[in-house]
């Protein structure tokens, strides 16, 4: 079973990952896979960043051999998985928190605005019908990789797509 762990940047995937790697879980961070193996095809000049080859992605990610495996990072969405848990945050912390890892003006608003229209969990449901949300705003990190554990576990009735919602905090923007 190959897992997406994914979200917007900001939302804590890297945290919780290295959590369920020291518990022992088969976490493959896709950040690395794609510098280790140059699997990128163009660069964008404007947003200043790589364009991952997701074809050459999802065939090395198919390749592995353990069992369940996670693949951790913003585009795992993208790939051919089972399951996909979307790490979400309310648009006002995520831009707290990206601006803290410094993050320019503009990306911090292009991923808000991202996480406020559910691009993610979006994009998620058009490639996989096993697809979950975990709001991550306001529980630590550990509570987040319990919360992944149930999911793997079968217990997911509390994260089904849809419970997380930021409509009301977009109306406080205009």
């Amino acid at each position: 079973m190959i897992v997406a762990l994914t979200g917007t940047p900001g939302t804590g995937k890297t945290s919780v990952s290295e959590i369920l790697r020291k518990k022992g879980y088969a976490v493959v961070d896709l950040n690395r896979v794609v510098k280790q193996h140059n699997f990128v095809f163009d660069y964008d000049k404007e947003r200043k960043c790589r364009v991952a080859d997701i074809k050459k992605i999802d065939d090395y990610i198919q390749k592995q051999n353990k069992n369940p495996i996670i693949v951790e990072g913003h585009i795992a969405h993208l790939l051919s998985v089972d399951t996909v848990i979307v790490l979400r945050c309310s648009p006002r912390i995520l831009s707290k928190r990206l601006k803290k890892k410094k993050y320019d003006k503009k990306k911090i608003l292009e991923n808000a605005e991202a996480e406020a229209v559910d691009a993610v969990t979006v994009e998620a449901l058009e490639r996989c019908k096993n697809v979950y949300e975990i709001d991550t705003t306001k529980i630590t990190q550990e509570k987040v990789a319990e919360d992944v554990e149930k999911i793997l576990g079968g217990k997911f009735k509390n994260y089904k797509v849809g419970n997380v919602d930021w409509s009301e905090e977009i109306l406080t923007w205009y």
